[in-house]
């Protein structure tokens, strides 16, 4: 045992400034985004329809890329010397608006609107007119920034729908209605929302106006979206992806499970 410490003693020794250098790499990180080719995932392996036990000739997949937003030194190393790689210099504006706690908030409730418009749009390819039966539109917020004036905090309020506004605790107002509302409120006055995961749990949020690049602003965005009336039929799991081209598919793959005769 002594004999092999002294070798890896030794070893090691020779070697360390390479680790040394490796670690430093790895933990400097360089201003730009980095873009790689990803894969195919099969859509099968993310969404299941539920009582359907078709079985499809063939598979319905979507394409994904790798990107990393400020990658270590390392890995735009290795990204600048690939062919298929694409690195593209950040600006100061965008390095300073990194936020990855809100990106990755945003990134969760942009997934699970993919999913669902997916399966709205494949309602609307296989019921017509009567797809509406499955779902209401609503008003949701997509996005907070950190200098919010709210008695909550602004990673709380990314995708949670809007239920209500001023004394209407549930009212589910459309987009053109919030945005009339808080425009109506008194600049030094706090406009009163109710907001909602899951349509069941309201939560009262007060926000105010503040100075932002010489407006005062809300310091929210908002868009319009859609709440499941009826169970759903699909089941997901496994979530890769997002965005309305994996929605396509996402749509195209619920559509063709739920037709009689294999249209693939």
């Amino acid at each position: 045992m002594k004999e092999f410490l002294k070798k890896f003693e030794k070893w090691f020794a020779r070697f360390s400034s390479l680790y040394i250098i490796i670690i430093i790499l790895c933990l400097v990180k360089v201003d730009y985004y980095v873009y790689m080719p990803g894969n195919l995932t099969d859509v099968s392996s993310e969404i299941t329809v539920l009582d359907s036990n078709k079985e499809l000739n063939g598979e319905v997949s979507s394409v994904y890329v790798l990107s990393y937003t400020r990658p270590s030194l390392f890995t735009y190393l290795v990204a600048k010397n690939l062919k298929y790689a694409e690195c593209v210099k950040m600006s100061a504006e965008q390095v300073i608006s990194i936020d990855k706690k809100l990106d990755y908030a945003i990134g969760v409730f942009d997934s699970e609107q993919s999913f669902k418009n997916a399966e709205l749009a494949a309602y609307s390819l296989e019921f017509g007119d009567s797809a509406t039966d499955y779902y209401k539109q609503v008003t949701y917020i997509y996005s907070a920034y950190n200098w919010i004036n709210s008695d909550k905090s602004y990673l709380s309020l990314v995708g949670k729908m809007i239920t209500g506004i001023g004394d209407n605790k549930e009212s589910y107002p459309t987009r053109s209605e919030v945005s009339s509302y808080l425009q109506s409120v008194p600049s030094n006055e706090a406009a009163k929302i109710y907001i909602s995961k899951d349509g069941i749990s309201i939560e009262e949020v007060n926000i105010k106006r503040t100075e932002y690049n010489d407006s005062l602003v809300y310091g929210i965005t908002i868009m319009t979206s859609y709440l499941m009336t009826q169970e759903s039929i699909v089941n997901v799991s496994n979530v890769y992806t997002q965005g309305p081209s994996g929605g396509a598919m996402q749509a195209l793959y619920i559509y063709l499970m739920l037709e009689d005769e294999d249209l693939l």
